[in-house]
């Protein structure tokens, strides 16, 4: 996007695409039936879910906002990484100062209530810059992997309410929609699959 204006979730004991930043010491297994590209859904994937996995995303002004659209319960760490698969990676890492955090909506690069920094992002770093983001967590016990592209959510949020998010592969989505399509369309974040049932 690099314009003015442009998740992997963590999937908890799966490999299904080369982690965001294979360097980091406590790195996640990457996102969902993910590729090493950049994080894609595919269906055919070892330990992919039977449906795409997906999170919100929304520009109001300055501020970008993620949706898990459904709540992710016992969240213990939070990871957003910025261009996720390239060499201008950047992430930050937030963790819960108790355990079982709440997770639903919040701001990728400000403060979340419920969690300190424990690696922050760079002095003067610019989101609006970084063509995709994902984020990761630990501690629900459904972790799906998925990733947005920001260019959809800075060009089109105007055009729609603040609470209607953008969810990649899926579209533009009111809580209404997340709840009528989550388990049936799709899945949210923390959603378990109904085909493992």
């Amino acid at each position: 996007m690099r314009v003015a204006g442009a998740v992997a979730l963590l999937l908890v004991g799966a490999v299904a695409c080369s982690d965001p930043d294979d360097s980091a010491d406590d790195s996640a297994d990457g996102s969902a039936g993910g590729s090493a590209g950049g994080g894609e859904w595919d269906p055919d994937a070892p330990f992919a879910p039977s449906l795409r996995p997906a999170f919100g995303a929304r520009v109001d002004g300055e501020r970008l906002t993620f949706s898990t659209g459904t709540p992710c319960h016992d969240v213990t760490r939070i990871r957003i990484v910025f261009d996720p698969y390239t060499a201008g990676s950047t992430d930050t890492i937030l963790t819960a100062t108790e355990p079982g955090r709440t997770v639903e909506t919040f701001d990728p690069t400000g403060v979340v209530t419920g969690f300190t920094v424990e690696e922050g992002l760079p002095s003067g770093f610019d989101w609006r810059e970084s063509d995709t983001a994902t984020f990761e967590l630990k501690g629900s016990d459904f972790e799906w992997g998925s990733t947005v592209d920001l260019d959809e959510p800075v060009a089109a949020s105007p055009d729609h309410p603040t609470d209607v998010f953008f969810f990649q592969g899926v579209g533009w989505l009111d809580p209404a929609a997340v709840a009528a399509g989550n388990g049936d369309t799709f899945l949210t974040p923390c959603t378990a699959d109904p085909a493992a049932d």
